[in-house]
Parts: structure tokens; sequence; C-alpha cells
């Protein structure tokens, strides 16, 4: 059985925040740099540069990171910068506690539109806090007007609903099913339920 790695500064930061969000680039002499994170954490190197490493080691746009604590999010995208050859790949890491719900992503893509407001020419110049206007935006949308989280609450509270309903027809169509006193139609329109009990379900899971 493999060792459980503990990372207490990423507890305690979720502890008083409700979201880690970190951003990075790959350099083309340095490989995966990291530019900014908020809160601030200080020096860290793990997890989030690991994170980091193994985002620019794949292919993929969007990445998922499970701890047993707490998820990373990621999205990764090019972008042309004034003066540099080529494009350049970027990337912002989610973190949030494990029990929380992940965000879809239509969320994450709003992340990416607004760090896209932030200006090209000084996305590589964290020390000026640029990235703070994008890290203030997104807290506020998350803690104060929650903006990135109704369609998440919203499926959490019907998932809820829609379970109790489903439980309640299979328990009908399980215990019920040949008592004499119901008749077939009712039976009919308990399994149609069901059926879209099941179908509800499936496209929260499209949209999680």
């Amino acid at each position: 059985m493999g060792t459980v790695v503990e990372h207490p500064k990423i507890k305690a930061a979720l502890g008083s925040s409700p979201f880690i969000l970190s951003v990075g680039y790959f350099d083309k002499f340095l490989g995966p740099s990291r530019i900014d994170t908020f809160p601030h954490l200080g020096e860290i190197d793990d997890p989030i540069n690991q994170i980091l490493k193994d985002t620019f080691n794949t292919k993929n746009d969007y990445i998922s990171f499970d701890f047993p604590d707490f998820y990373a999010q990621v999205m990764k995208f090019p972008l042309q910068l004034p003066g540099i050859e080529g494009e350049t790949l970027f990337c912002f890491i989610m973190i949030r506690d494990a029990s929380l719900p992940k965000l879809g992503i239509a969320h994450l893509k709003q992340i990416k539109d607004l760090f896209l407001e932030v200006p090209e020419a000084d996305l590589l110049k964290p020390e000026q806090g640029i990235y703070n206007p994008f890290f203030i935006s997104i807290y506020k949308r998350f803690v104060e007007k929650k903006q990135p989280l109704p369609l998440e609450l919203f499926s959490h509270h019907v998932r809820a609903e829609i379970t109790t309903i489903q439980g309640f027809c299979e328990y009908i169509l399980k215990n019920y099913r040949h008592q004499e006193e119901i008749q077939d139609e009712v039976y009919n329109f308990i399994e149609l339920m069901l059926e879209s009990c099941y179908e509800l379900s499936n496209v929260f899971d499209e949209l999680a």
C-alpha cells in the first residue's frame, strides 16, 4: 500500500478560501513555470509544480487530478504574445476541497475568458500585480455573487429530488409488481417516471 502524501499548506489555504487558483505557462527554456497563485502560498513546490509538469506533458486541454483531500482542474490554452515567436502555452489550475463537486467545462471556460482580459503584453509580469484583478474577479464570483456555481448547486439539489423519486419508483416496481389492486396503467406510469429519472441523471452527468 502506497504512502499518502500530505499537503498541509494546501489544506490550510482551502480552510480559509473556497479555492486556490494558480497560473502557469510553458517556458521554452525553463519548461513548466508557475507565474502566480491566489491565495499566495509562499514557496511551495508540491503539488502545484508537479501538476504543471503533468499538465504540459499531456496533449489534453482539460485535465483533472484527484488527491485525498482536494482535487485540481486544469485548463490549458495557447496564446500569441507580442515579441515572442510562436504560441505560448498557458494554463490555470483550480484547486478545491474534495468534498465539493467539480466545476463543469462551461465554468472553466468562464474563468479562461476572465484570464484573457489580462493584457497580453503583461501576462508574464506577476511581480507588478498584473493578475490581481483576475484573481479578485474569480473570488467575487465564488464568494460574493457565486456566479460560476448556480448550475453546480442546481444540479446538486435537483439530483437529490430525482434520487428520491427514482428510489420510490424502484421500490414500487420491486415490491408491488404483482399486486392485483394496482392496475397496469399505474405500473406503466411509474416505469415512465423511472425512465425520466434516468434520463435527467444522464443529462446532469454530461453537464458536470
